[in-house]
């Protein structure tokens, strides 16, 4: 006879257990795939469409003139298969000879007969980088972003916001681009400028921040020096002329160099109109002079040992001041930006004033230190450029454009090499994804960063 098995709980407790864990698990993956569908989702940033703001493809590796780091697209990638190409606007890899499934361009050989990289230019030291002289670069993979979907749900996209959206007639392609122009603005790109029925579009100055490209590398190169009147003292550039100006300008044009782009042969090509120059001044007697140059017009901000700011543009009487105190040292700027001239003193504008001239095309842009009738110090001087839009004439959007009624102008900040609605056209409102708001990976200081 079967002796009966004593039931003490532990099997029911087990199932239990599983039961109440698989119950878990289900619930967290279908949550995840709540908040992917309808909250948020991460996305890969595969192109260099919108450097520096965020990194597609790049190596990583030095110069090896004057060792600056550089994060560029690499001319090719070293680590395709045979037969295939890296499309030289985006960066993505195809078969050779068929066209970019991303832009559309022919997948041409970026590569000489030598099977090596094309030269490029170093953005700090403004050298060749021979081909094959980068020594250990290591190719890295794109920036991670995360999108926010649940914004554009609740209203319109609006101007300067980094979105992600599905491309017009590739709508299985997602591209991630800056919103510029809105549903019934007539939209121009005029001198690197965005101009919308008429005026230059003004950035938010949480965003110019971060639009502000170095154009002086570390040191104090990038100065042509009088010897009579200039010296080096540490990290400052000393000038004195007591009976009249001298003048210490740099040594070369403002450009829209971009570390992304120094190997790709696209580097340098415009000149930029929007530009600031910010120095640590120290007025011993006399004036200190900021000088800027656009197409020809000067703008000069002039400090005096007694602490007055004046601000001269051209030969006009466009002219203010503002006392300010004075101590052993301040942070003096002069900027250009946006059809507007100001004058900072640390981090507070303490002089503006329109731009006396209409948008234009930008034919020269220069940046100088001076000093009038007496000595001044300028240590750590700097010189920074404003992202330049461009409108090549092989882009298929004429300006200026009127964007149609539900509809969006795109642009991608890394304008010499992003094919954006120039290229693809305006991009309609239900293509839009979502807001990106956060590049999450690399986790690095420099890299993780909220998207502005």
């Amino acid at each position: 006879m079967a002796r009966k098995r004593r039931d003490d709980g532990t099997g029911r407790r087990g199932a239990r257990w599983v039961r109440e864990n698989l119950e878990a698990v289900v619930g967290a993956v279908a949550v995840a795939l709540l908040v992917r569908t309808f909250a948020a989702e991460p996305y890969s940033i595969t192109t260099g469409s919108m450097a520096p703001t965020m990194l597609g493809t790049h190596l990583e590796t030095k110069c090896p003139s004057c060792s600056a780091p550089l994060a560029s697209a690499p001319a090719y990638d070293p680590s395709r298969m045979a037969g295939q190409e890296t499309c030289s606007t985006c960066a993505i890899v195809g078969q050779a000879g068929t066209e970019c499934v991303a832009c559309g361009r022919l997948l041409a050989s970026a590569r000489p007969a030598t099977g090596r990289p094309a030269p490029g230019r170093c953005p700090s030291c403004l050298q060749p980088i021979p081909a094959g002289s980068l020594g250990e670069a290591r190719l890295r993979s794109g920036d991670k972003i995360l999108v926010d979907k649940v914004t554009y749900r609740l209203r319109s996209p609006r101007r300067w916001e980094v979105a992600v959206f599905r491309r017009p007639g590739h709508l299985a392609m997602n591209f991630v681009k800056r919103i510029i122009g809105l549903p019934g603005e007539e939209l121009e790109i005029i001198g690197g400028d965005i101009v919308v029925d008429g005026e230059v579009a003004s950035k938010p100055a949480s965003l110019q921040r971060s639009f502000w490209f170095p154009v002086t590398r570390e040191g104090l190169g990038d100065w042509d020096l009088d010897p009579a009147h200039w010296r080096k003292d540490g990290g400052a550039l000393v000038g004195d002329r007591r009976d009249g100006e001298t003048r210490a300008p740099m040594v070369r044009m403002i450009a829209d160099h971009l570390d992304y782009n120094a190997l790709r042969g696209l580097d340098g090509e415009n000149i930029v109109g929007d530009i600031r120059l910010r120095a640590h001044v120290a007025v011993a007697s006399g004036e200190a002079l900021l000088i800027l140059e656009r197409n020809g017009v000067e703008v000069i901000t002039a400090l005096d040992a007694d602490g007055s700011v004046t601000l001269h543009v051209g030969a006009s009487t466009l002219r203010g001041s503002a006392s300010i105190q004075v101590g052993k040292e301040i942070l003096l700027g002069c900027q250009i930006l946006d059809a507007e001239i100001s004058v900072t003193v640390g981090e507070v504008t303490v002089l503006r004033v329109p731009v006396p001239w209409e948008p234009s095309e930008i034919r020269s842009s220069r940046a100088a230190i001076g000093v009038r009738g007496g000595t001044a110090t300028f240590a750590r001087p700097e010189v920074s450029r404003d992202l330049h839009y461009t409108s090549p004439p092989e882009s298929a959007m004429r300006f200026p454009y009127r964007v149609r009624s539900g509809e969006y102008v795109v642009l991608g900040d890394n304008s010499p090499s992003s094919k954006d609605s120039r290229y693809i056209g305006a991009v309609p409102a239900e293509n839009f994804v979502g807001k990106a708001v956060l590049v999450f990976w690399p986790i690095s200081p420099w890299r993780m960063q909220r998207i502005r």
